[in-house]
């Protein structure tokens, strides 16, 4: 099985792509004279290369010395950190414990879909509207869906298991759930009490979680019961 799950705002420290030696900022309305660009932007000097293209390119040295000749390198010397280990919430290890590294996904506003052990940078891209979020930060999943992202999709026929809140599950329907058999392979795992996003989805496809109280950050604890819950059939088996 395959599980998707949101980014979040807390982040563990971690590396980012330098020009020229000048440390770079990802957001999604960036200041060029403050060394800010967006995942998207182009790269100067390879104007068929944008900045997800570049994450593709890591690993593989004959693609990547066309980078290194543009001016880019990678602050503090060492190496980016993965995915699933940026983010400060310890879900995503969990996840990749239990499921293997190459069966989590995360979605995140910045670099779209990525595997939990892909290495990516520090960024500011959000679909928050809340008045504290900065403008510059800020795109909406529509917008977001008319650009690339590092996955385009993901492999096999196993069941893609989503924890995602309703933004992020706007932007998977625009970008991936229609694609390929996405959209069958799907189960939306969803906060009881909560609308569902989406009025066609079949009731086959949605597993309902009680998470209390919890209005915001409910996919946490959803992927956590996801989590018991394989564990407790497993130990049915034995």
């Amino acid at each position: 099985m395959k599980v998707v799950i949101q980014c979040a705002g807390r982040k563990n420290p971690t590396a980012t792509f330098t020009l020229h030696q000048r440390c770079l900022t990802f957001l999604a309305e960036p200041d060029p004279s403050l060394d800010q660009v967006s995942p998207w932007d182009k790269i100067p000097g390879l104007e068929s290369n944008d900045w997800i293209d570049c994450i593709r390119d890591i690993g593989d040295p004959s693609a990547w010395e066309k980078y290194v000749t543009a001016g880019i390198g990678i602050s503090g010397g060492g190496g980016l950190s993965t995915s699933g280990n940026l983010y400060a919430n310890n879900i995503y290890r969990q996840l990749m414990a239990r499921l293997g590294n190459s069966n989590v996904y995360i979605l995140s506003a910045g670099w779209g879909l990525t595997r939990a052990d892909r290495g990516i940078p520090d960024y500011n891209v959000t679909f928050a509207t809340d008045q504290n979020t900065p403008k510059a930060a800020k795109i909406t999943p529509k917008a977001r869906s008319e650009k690339s992202s590092i996955e385009m999709c993901i492999p096999d026929d196993d069941k893609i298991h989503l924890f995602l809140t309703p933004k992020y599950y706007e932007y998977w329907k625009l970008s991936f759930g229609a694609q390929g058999n996405h959209a069958e392979r799907q189960v939306l795992h969803w906060r009881k009490g909560q609308g569902l996003p989406d009025k066609n989805i079949p009731s086959e496809q949605v597993q309902w979680h009680d998470c209390g109280k919890m209005r915001t950050n409910w996919q946490y604890k959803a992927a956590k019961q996801f989590i018991e819950a394989i564990s407790t059939r497993e130990d049915d088996k034995q």
